[in-house]
């Protein structure tokens, strides 16, 4: 953590683990986590990552997906969906 206040989680609906300016998380590949800003000024964090070209991930709580370099919502469709 850079500079602010926050708390990050590893399993939805679990107590945040609360984080502050100078404290770092590491964390094995493939652990899902989620980091929530809880001070009054914007949180600021450096992330460093050594992920395979592969590498995907989600942001459940607002149903997104990140891949190749993009951040995108999926859609359910219906199999004959657009007839191709």
């Amino acid at each position: 953590m850079v500079s602010g206040y926050g708390g990050m989680s590893q399993a939805k609906g679990e107590s945040p683990v609360p984080m502050a300016a100078g404290e770092q998380i590491i964390q094995p590949p493939g652990w899902i986590h989620t980091i929530a800003n809880t001070g009054e000024h914007s949180l600021v964090s450096d992330l460093i990552v050594d992920d395979p070209d592969d590498e995907h991930c989600s942001y459940s709580d607002s149903d997104k997906w990140a891949w190749a370099g993009s951040v995108q919502r999926l859609q359910k469709v219906g199999c004959w969906d657009g007839g191709k």
